[in-house]
């Protein structure tokens, strides 16, 4: 990103992550996108936010980590995902944005449960997941989920090695209280 905001890329175009289209590898730097503020990458998958506060994604789209609707096919432009938006999160299996008004949006795997919700294993477009968020890590290997809800720490998702909760469960599907050990 240069110092006028906008948004360059360079180098393999696997997964269509420089965010545009190719005929191959870019050996030189092409403009994406004008008026962005953040980017993010993770993996194949890129988000950005521009100066309207518009959370735009592109790259891979494995486990529908895009919100496009669709499992697998990879977006080679950016796409709008999200308004009043204050900042992503990309990974390879899921992806989070965090708007303004604190509520958390994921799509992608929930197979860990890491979304915080009980339900499908999987979410081809962005669904709120929770509100009153104030950050949030996600560690895509572990497949867990650490936010800041409430004034809490809240955690969900894989809990193989207790790493969320003392709990028996090796998995957790809700926004459990986490504690420092």
């Amino acid at each position: 990103m240069k110092t006028d905001s906008t948004l360059w890329s360079a180098g393999d175009d696997l997964y269509g992550k420089l965010g545009y289209k190719t005929d191959g590898n870019q050996l030189t730097f092409k403009k994406v996108a004008n008026q962005i503020k953040l980017v993010r990458a993770r993996g194949n998958n890129v988000m950005m936010i521009n100066n309207k506060d518009e959370a735009w994604s592109f790259g891979g789209n494995a486990n529908g980590v895009q919100g496009i609707g669709l499992k697998s096919q990879d977006p080679t432009y950016p796409h709008k995902v999200g308004e009043q938006v204050a900042n992503v999160y990309p990974n390879n299996f899921y992806s989070y944005f965090l708007k303004t008004n604190g509520t958390l949006w994921a799509s992608g795997s929930n197979h860990q449960g890491q979304m915080g919700i009980a339900g499908p294993k999987e979410s081809f477009r962005f669904t709120q997941v929770a509100e009153d968020v104030k950050g949030l890590t996600a560690e895509v290997s572990a497949g867990h989920t650490i936010v800041l809800k409430a004034g809490r720490y809240v955690g969900t998702g894989s809990n193989w090695y207790k790493q969320l909760s003392n709990d028996d469960s090796q998995k957790i599907a809700t926004w459990t209280d986490f504690i420092l050990p």
